[in-house]
């Protein structure tokens, strides 16, 4: 199946990759959003590779080598170029964001003494 990039909305960041083992639908009684519309879009995956969510990666400050936020007319909007319909990313934002995970994947957990 497709790779897919695990986005925590409330917390805007990644947080790691799933693949897609089923075709999409969309579900709008499950919607969180306030319009109607094709959302939100389900389907089935397992997990490739997550990350523990204190290595989770923030999206922001990333956005500048991202061809999806490339033309944004305002870069503080640029969480609605993630929250629109899944779409296929560039070659290059897949392999960048890849290679941001795999980074993330080998960090040391960080614990909070006591």
């Amino acid at each position: 199946g497709d790779e897919l990039f695990a986005y925590i909305t409330g917390r805007q960041r990644l947080a790691g990759i799933l693949i897609a083992r089923s075709m999409a639908q969309t579900a709008p009684s499950l919607s969180i959003f306030e319009h109607e519309g094709r959302f939100p879009v389900i389907l089935q995956s397992e997990p490739s590779i997550i990350l523990s969510d204190d290595s989770w990666i923030p999206i922001e400050r990333h956005i500048t080598n991202l061809r999806l936020f490339r033309g944004l007319r305002n870069r503080k909007n640029w969480h609605h170029a993630i929250r629109n319909s899944p779409k296929e990313l560039a070659r290059a934002d897949r392999e960048y964001l890849s290679s941001l995970i795999l980074a993330a994947k080998d960090l040391p957990l960080l614990c909070s003494g006591g």
